[in-house]
């Protein structure tokens, strides 16, 4: 999705503008982030298909 969009414009979209707009305890949230969150630089990876996979049932899921 995010494939050749540089790391810290994809960083400002994902996260870094909530931060500032919210005015979120930026310390707490890198460390939620840091703990579930995919690795920074990976945003333009293809996932695993697993994930893929995963995410289908969840919306196939939800939708009803």
């Amino acid at each position: 999705m995010f494939a050749g969009v540089p790391d810290d414009e994809v960083r400002a979209m994902l996260g870094e503008n909530a931060l500032r707009v919210y005015r979120f305890d930026e310390a707490k949230v890198r460390a939620h982030a840091e703990r579930i969150g995919p690795p920074a630089g990976t945003f333009g990876e293809t996932p695993p298909i697993d994930n893929v996979a995963y995410a289908r049932l969840w919306r196939e899921s939800a939708a009803g």
